[in-house]
């Protein structure tokens, strides 16, 4: 599902213009960034949460030349999912699992 196949289904469930649906999922998504950019978590009760973490420095390497490439320090959002969330995911698992 992409952002615009998700404001569709916003609008369709709460009965809303597909235009005040994509208003109120950019509100939320900027209210989130500024949220994870102070370093603050997010978490919704139930369903997970999200958590900014710093990453170091490191090397990779180029799998096209082999050649070495640092990587900057960087903060990256780890999300682990709540137990309400697991209870569904796992409900019908069988169909990931074949």
């Amino acid at each position: 599902m992409n952002k615009n196949e998700l404001v569709k289904t916003w609008a369709k469930r709460s009965n809303l213009q597909t235009g005040e649906a994509r208003k109120m999922l950019n509100l939320l998504l900027e209210i989130m960034s500024e949220k994870l950019e102070k370093g603050e978590c997010i978490k919704i009760l139930n369903w997970g949460h999200f958590k900014p973490c710093g990453q170091g420095a490191r090397w990779a390497r180029n799998p096209k030349t082999g050649e070495p490439h640092l990587i900057k320090p960087r903060i990256i959002v780890k999300f682990k999912t709540g137990k309400r969330l697991l209870k569904i995911l796992n409900a019908e698992s069988s169909r990931f699992l074949s």
